[in-house]
């Protein structure tokens, strides 16, 4: 098509109505118009084309990454909200269990997955009708905005406040940063090719950062207020005589890093087991954020988690043991050492019977009385 324009073309240029007069030139000017109007409508074709293929590849691309995202945040909100699977991992436990870890009360994860599913959504949506394709795009480039930008954020209060590492953050950022960069460039393919369409570049993505980043602030505000109360408590116990500074800061922090108390009741069986495992030598490593921790203590009850070995992990826990857990190699919680041997996830009150050789069918020894 583009040979027969260029030949169209060719053939007016060698007889230009400059040089040709009378009804022959009015042919050969609405000839050139014709030409002009063919080959734009060629060009528009080929433009067209290729960006409905640039457009099909970065929706299969960045459906593919946010798939995995969904994935991951799916496993994260798990753990954060049913607490799944025997052990709670030690890496990312200052962001998804800290003060940062929720907004309004919904899991930050859980947000991740929301937004995740909705990039795949978008993705996905031309395949229910090929009207959908360019209605899609500004929603889709509105959205990888909006999270690349938290993304960033959360990222920057990994590093410089919490001061922390987390896999999960860290390839949940990189992939939130990629699927913006591709839907941004594609946007701008668009835009580049077709003044009509260049609202599927700067606008979605300007108003995706600038959403991104007053949630993100907004958030950090409350959490810093939440904070700043705490404080303002302590300040108002110490004017008020009723302690020292120093005790109020100490009583408030404790409140915050100590493990929840245990609130059930011990039987012989848990108590029996309990003085076992301590006359043995046998440890508990766990952290006070820990859910599973806290439930394997549960199934003790307090007078019996009382007599636990327990070893806190957490390096801001209180009377945290943090070095002898990574000297250990303690990488989840609860992790169990009982005989020199270690045994991660939340066991049994049988499960710790057999481990720890107590024949639970025995009755238990009394001490010996005096002799006759």
């Amino acid at each position: 098509m583009k040979v027969l324009a260029l030949v169209g073309l060719v053939e007016v240029a060698c007889f230009s109505p400059t040089t040709v007069r009378g009804p022959t030139a009015l042919r050969l000017r609405g000839r050139r118009r014709l030409t002009r109007g063919f080959s734009q409508i060629v060009d528009d074709v080929f433009e067209d084309e290729t960006d409905a293929a640039s457009w099909a590849w970065t929706r299969r691309t960045v459906g593919g990454l946010a798939t995995l995202g969904v994935v991951e945040t799916s496993y994260l909100t798990a753990q954060k909200v049913f607490g799944a699977g025997p052990t709670c991992a030690a890496d990312c436990s200052s962001v998804l269990t800290g003060p940062y870890s929720s907004i309004g009360g919904v899991p930050v994860c859980a947000l991740g997955l929301a937004a995740y599913a909705t990039v795949v959504g978008l993705c996905c949506a031309p395949l229910l009708g090929s009207h959908l394709e360019r209605r899609t795009r500004a929603p889709l480039v509105f959205v990888t905005a909006a999270m690349a930008a938290f993304s960033a954020w959360l990222v920057a209060l990994l590093v410089l406040k919490l001061q922390a590492f987390c896999a999960f953050c860290f390839a949940s950022a990189a992939m939130s940063w990629s699927n913006f960069a591709l839907t941004q460039r594609a946007a701008s393919g668009s835009s580049s090719s077709s003044s009509s369409s260049s609202q599927d570049a700067a606008g979605p993505a300007l108003s995706g950062l600038v959403a991104a980043s007053a949630m993100a602030l907004a958030t950090f505000y409350f959490v810093e207020t939440g904070i700043a109360l705490d404080e303002a408590r302590q300040m108002v116990a110490v004017l008020s005589g009723e302690t020292s500074l120093v005790a109020a800061t100490k009583q408030q922090q404790d409140l915050r890093l100590a493990p929840p108390a245990v609130d059930t009741v011990s039987t012989p069986r848990t108590l029996r087991l309990a003085r076992h495992l301590k006359l043995s030598g046998a440890k508990m490593y766990g952290a006070y954020w820990c859910s599973h921790c806290f439930a394997q203590k549960q199934a003790f009850g307090a007078e019996a988690a009382a007599e636990l070995a327990y070893i806190e992990c957490a390096e801001d826990g209180l009377n945290s043991q943090r070095a002898a857990c990574q000297a250990r190699g303690i990488n989840g919680y609860p992790t169990w050492e009982i005989g020199g041997k270690l045994y991660p996830g939340e066991k049994s009150i049988a499960e710790l019977e057999a481990l720890s050789g107590l024949d639970a069918t025995k009755p238990p020894s009394s001490p010996a009385g005096p002799g006759f």
